[in-house]
């Protein structure tokens, strides 16, 4: 969707299946048909997602070894260990919020990672207590393009608060291994900031420290305001999603039901039509049973033949004349044979 986004022009239409929706990215496009999934992209800050080109390997010459100094090794290691403990805890995350470095140890002070299966998502590792505030961070780094920085974030570690200064900001795909849209998210521990006599129970020292905690809750109570807006909308969505979705099983119920009337209407003509078979079938039977006995009670001699002169039927008294049986019907009268004169016959 963010692809589709990035490509579509101000204003532009996006057609969609019956099977697809956006709810997740309700903020990225306007419903214009929600029964034809019709939409509108909005203008929301288009960034470019993230995409893996495949990168040709470049043969370059390589450079002269520098000559160092023998202890230059050593020293360097252990300024980076010095300056480890003053350096930001940082994360570089992808346009995905997927978390592709981390700067050291020092960030598992900030994560708590969600029950579920393990993944890179920095919303799902970090602290629950700065995730509104971090996500409407880098969503608004993201659009604007710019520096956030947050320094009235507090956090409690071990019931202690603990005082933070947020900064996101936004990397190009030229500046960095990562792909175009992702950012920085740096943590700065201001408490080795304040001076050691900073701890002293002064009216003015409490009052600032009050209002710093305050000012950091509202900006976080306005970052899970805004999440939860965001959630809202895409529940909405969904909800309306469902409604016409729920309106076209009733379309297709409704169908179903006049089908199955239908259906009954014709297998109650079928039933009909089948009692009168039966009732003409039944007739017809005593008409040859009454036509058998008939013929059976007058005691004449009676052989019906067709073109063929095969056998059709016969009556008891023909046997007399003619040696048939109920196994000769079918055969022709001519090779019956009888002490009959058929010249005499045929006379007659």
């Amino acid at each position: 969707m963010r692809m589709l986004h990035y490509a579509l022009s101000p204003g532009g239409f996006l057609f969609l299946g019956n099977a697809e929706s956006t709810s997740r990215h309700a903020r990225l496009f306007a419903a214009v048909e929600k029964k034809h999934r019709i939409l509108r992209r909005r203008e929301a800050g288009a960034t470019l997602p993230a995409l893996q080109p495949h990168s040709i390997p470049v043969l370059q010459t390589p450079a002269p070894p520098v000559r160092r100094h023998p202890g230059a090794d050593r020293i360097d290691k252990a300024v980076g260990r010095v300056m480890q403990q003053y350096a930001p805890a940082y994360f570089v995350i992808d346009a995905n919020h997927e978390i592709s470095r981390f700067s050291g140890a020092e960030t598992g002070t900030y994560l708590e990672p969600s029950e579920g299966p393990a993944n890179l998502n920095l919303f799902n590792i970090l602290r629950k207590t700065l995730r509104p505030v971090v996500r409407a961070a880098v969503n608004q780094a993201l659009a604007e393009g710019q520096r956030v920085i947050n320094d009235n974030l507090t956090i409690r570690i071990n019931g202690k608060p603990r005082p933070l200064t947020l900064i996101v900001e936004p990397i190009g795909g030229d500046k960095g291994p990562t792909s175009a849209g992702g950012c920085v998210v740096a943590f700065r521990d201001t408490t080795s900031s304040v001076p050691p006599d900073a701890s002293a129970t002064t009216s003015d020292t409490h009052a600032q420290s009050l209002e710093k905690e305050l000012s950091a809750t509202k900006l976080q109570l306005q970052a899970a305001t805004d999440e939860l807006e965001a959630h809202i909308q895409d529940m909405q969505t969904t909800t309306e999603e469902f409604h016409a979705v729920n309106e076209e099983l009733q379309s297709s119920n409704e169908e179903l039901e006049t089908a199955k009337e239908e259906m009954q209407s014709v297998n109650e003509e079928l039933q009909t039509i089948n009692s009168e078979l039966n009732n003409k079938n039944d007739q017809l039977t005593r008409l040859n049973t009454d036509m058998q006995n008939l013929l059976d009670s007058t005691q004449i001699a009676t052989i019906f033949l067709d073109d063929q002169l095969a056998i059709r039927h016969f009556t008891p008294a023909l046997t007399q004349l003619f040696p048939v049986r109920d196994t000769d019907v079918g055969r022709p009268i001519t090779q019956i044979v009888t002490d009959l004169d058929y010249n005499t016959i045929w006379q007659m």
